[in-house]
């Protein structure tokens, strides 16, 4: 076998370069940015909405009965409030009934004598126990309490007892007087003068103004007054009590009925609605005060009408409301009265079926 010879040519293939890759550019990384919170709107109410709640300074009163000690928390203080002597601990809000844990931070409209003020927050729910007046001896004196550990009381220029000390008297209040809870209202010199309340989803009222002047219908319901059956039986009484308990020369009693009268025209009040109609009247006679409390003779007369249709109807109400207002608009008005002649009291009487009393406990005295 022969041998085959093989010749290998050598080509030399020219490579192209490796390109050249540009570097990746460093990208600073981006700041982190905190997530915008998002605030959740309140919720529905979960309280009915009420056409009246009592204004007391500046706090709402939104409960007077069953208010038990469960719905309160912490230590005594002494909180907002009208009477003189007061004690309050804070809400707690998870023992409350929803209906009044969720009025925190909710608004009211609040009401003078005769407009809307202001709309106001309410900031805090406080349960207060309360005592008016200018002394507390029936809470701590002997003559009223046969456990009582001072015989009697003195007090500073403040009216607060002597020998007692702050928290003494705000645990005797909170033991022995009925608790509320009320609302503690932002501050707003709007709301200054605040007499009643309501909310704010609900139809505005019908509100009632009080008249300056006399005009037709005032004139016409005082000669009615003056002829009336109870106006000649007030005549009546008065003279038969006269003649039989005073002396016409002493200059201590009160006077015959000529002098009476003339001493003391008939007085007559009226409120207007928005039309300008004349809805209710009120009319009296007589003094202020009356020795009729102390065995002597009645001295006053007084009569409150209320205009329906046509026609002016007694209504046995007070004379003197500080407000009236149709706050359900169910076409029969409210009458709202206070008073601090012994404790401070709120009422409301209505022709409907809207009405309430609340009243803080104050020392009594019989003036005879």
């Amino acid at each position: 076998m022969g041998l085959v010879s093989s010749v290998v040519e050598v080509v030399e293939v020219e490579v192209a370069p490796t390109p050249v890759v540009a570097p990746t550019p460093v990208v600073a990384p981006a700041p982190v940015v905190a997530p915008t919170p998002v605030v959740e709107p309140l919720g529905l109410p979960t309280f009915e909405l009420q056409p009246v709640m009592l204004i007391a300074g500046d706090t709402v009163i939104l409960a007077d009965t069953e208010v038990g000690d469960d719905w309160a928390t912490g230590e005594l203080f002494e909180p907002r409030g009208v009477a003189t002597y007061r004690a309050g601990r804070p809400a707690n809000l998870e023992r409350l009934p929803a209906g009044l844990a969720s009025r925190v931070n909710r608004p009211i409209d609040v009401y003078g004598s005769d407009k809307k003020l202001c709309t106001v927050v309410i900031e805090r729910l406080t349960v207060v126990a309360q005592y008016d007046g200018s002394t507390v001896d029936q809470l701590f004196t002997p003559e009223f309490d046969e456990d009582a550990e001072v015989e009697s009381l003195e007090y500073d220029t403040n009216n607060f007892p002597i020998g007692v000390t702050p928290a003494q008297l705000r645990a005797k209040l909170w033991e022995t007087q009925p608790k509320w809870l009320i609302g503690e209202l932002a501050a707003d010199p709007d709301c200054v003068g605040g007499l009643w309340a309501r909310d704010p989803g609900l139809p505005a009222p019908t509100i009632l103004t009080k008249a300056a002047g006399s005009n037709s219908t005032t004139k016409a319901r005082k000669r009615a007054f003056e002829r009336s059956s109870e106006f000649a039986e007030f005549q009546a009484d008065y003279d038969e009590a006269y003649t039989s308990n005073f002396d016409p020369e002493s200059p201590d009693d009160p006077p015959n009925w000529a002098k009476f009268v003339a001493g003391n025209p008939i007085e007559v009040t009226a409120w207007f609605d928005g039309a300008g109609e004349t809805r209710v009247v009120a009319l009296g006679v007589g003094y202020d005060w009356s020795w009729e409390g102390c065995g002597g003779i009645a001295d006053s007369l007084e009569l409150l009408e209320i205009r329906h249709g046509a026609k002016f109807e007694p209504s046995g109400f007070g004379i003197d409301p500080i407000a009236i207002f149709d706050a359900d608009l169910d076409g029969k008005f409210e009458f709202l009265y206070s008073s601090s002649d012994e404790g401070w009291t709120a009422w409301l009487r209505s022709e409907g079926a809207l009405g309430v009393s609340i009243s803080i406990h104050a020392d009594s005295y019989c003036p005879c």
